[in-house]
């Protein structure tokens, strides 16, 4: 019997895959990893979000970096009967990227990193250097995380990394794909990278997966002074907070001494492992999610399950560190976020809110706007037609649908229209079948 904590974050519909709108053959896509179909899927919408059509990137200069650091599907193909071939093809996480890479015709480097919960902002630091240098134009840096098999589970327990209850964290699913640009070329910005940094210190004097205080002090302190900001500030605090105590005193030790240096207000701190779990190579993904949601909709999501303060852990006893633990209005500019791996990697990002040069457009011409769309079944035509509808007039946002949808997107076999608002009786959404 596996003595294990009974709750993971699990997704929806993981086994859904619409393989025809992404080229790979009925027979390929059942030997696919569900990583795999999950990263295509989340990096066409990247694409589609940031305001550009998937053909607008052919044969441009981007590179692709995936964080995919444990497939618990390789047993399956490992001791399947097929004889195939397609199980070493679809399994191989080496080719996650490469498959994106593929798909959107893409020339720029396309590889997997494997460096367990620090991938994500790994991932970025590396995009970010590549862009700012000139090496790259822009990135689709992305990672993905799945449990399927309680055996995995199992070994996390026995390291002491799960726990039901303030020792430990559950684990969780997660995906995540995102598309950095230098904001000159973007279309639409959610934050600005001001600095981002993940090394390895192999030279530490603690056993292999215990964090140093230490470690993280010295590269905090080099992080603030490459970069020139001054900590103080930071108006909120996106920690790894992995829930083990350990960890979780050192991080916090390691802030109290850079971070709070001089700081005359409470720092506001959170971990989205507290509403999700740990999705380990995703983690990062998550946190950066979160925090631009906060940056979009001025509201710091609360923290769940902060009871009472670390004892070992002053800054917390003494407020100087202030846990979020109900919806918080913000409307800071920095917001800072750490990764600790066991693995002896530490990692931090610094994240500045993009702030509009003018003031968001107003419809007040009177004048009503022709929206375009298209998709590959009339109900996500319809989804679309009725989000449109419902969402006041943003004639910036039809802006951004007209520069993806003008153009034909491949395998999108509906085609329609609208115009808004639709306060006249007569305006309706008008939807054709490409192949009828």
């Amino acid at each position: 019997k596996l003595h294990i904590p009974l709750r993971i974050g699990e997704m929806n519909n993981k086994d859904k895959f619409d393989c025809h709108f992404f080229g790979i053959h009925r027979k390929q896509s059942s030997s696919l990893d569900i990583m795999t179909r999950l990263v295509l899927e989340r990096s066409y919408e990247a694409i589609i979000d940031a305001g550009f059509s998937p053909k607008e990137l052919h044969k441009s200069n981007v590179t692709v970096i995936v964080s995919a650091s444990i497939s618990e599907s390789e047993l399956t193909w490992l001791y399947s009967d097929s004889h195939s071939g397609m199980e070493f093809l679809g399994h191989s996480r080496a080719m996650i990227s490469n498959r994106v890479s593929f798909w959107l015709g893409l020339h720029g480097s396309s590889y997997a990193l494997t460096t367990l919960e620090t991938a994500g902002i790994e991932g970025i630091t590396i995009a970010y250097n590549r862009i700012k240098s000139g090496e790259y134009d822009s990135a689709l840096v992305g990672s993905v995380n799945l449990v399927m098999l309680p055996q995995l589970s199992y070994h996390f327990q026995e390291l002491g990394f799960l726990s039901p209850d303030a020792n430990g964290y559950a684990r969780s699913d997660g995906v995540a794909v995102m598309f950095l640009q230098k904001a000159k070329d973007a279309k639409r910005i959610y934050a600005k990278i001001v600095h981002s940094v993940a090394e390895c210190y192999g030279d530490r004097k603690v056993p292999f997966i215990r964090p140093m205080r230490e470690l993280y002090v010295d590269l905090l302190q080099r992080f603030y002074e490459t970069c020139g900001v001054d900590p103080t500030c930071i108006d909120f605090l996106e920690a790894d907070g992995s829930g083990i105590k350990l960890w979780d005193e050192e991080e916090l030790n390691a802030v109290d001494e850079v971070l709070l240096k001089n700081r005359k207000t409470p720092l506001l701190i959170g971990s989205v492992k507290s509403n999700l779990g740990h999705a380990f190579a995703a983690s990062n993904y998550s946190s950066v999610a979160k925090v631009i949601i906060a940056m979009q909709s001025g509201q710091i999501p609360p923290n769940l399950h902060y009871k009472q303060p670390l004892p070992t852990v002053p800054a917390l006893v003494e407020n100087r560190l202030k846990v979020v633990t109900e919806t918080t209005q913000w409307n800071g500019r920095y917001v800072a976020l750490n990764t600790i791996g066991m693995s002896g990697i530490y990692g931090h990002l610094l994240l500045k809110s993009f702030e509009r040069k003018t003031p968001k457009q107003k419809h007040d011409d009177g004048i009503p706007r022709l929206v375009l769309f298209s998709g590959r079944t009339e109900e996500s035509m319809n989804d679309i037609f009725n989000k449109m509808e419902a969402m006041p007039l943003d004639v910036e946002f039809v802006g951004l649908l007209h520069d993806i949808y003008s153009k034909n997107l491949s395998n999108h076999l509906y085609r329609g229209y609208t115009i808004l608002p639709t306060e006249e009786k007569q305006f309706h959404c008008t939807i054709v079948n490409i192949h009828s």
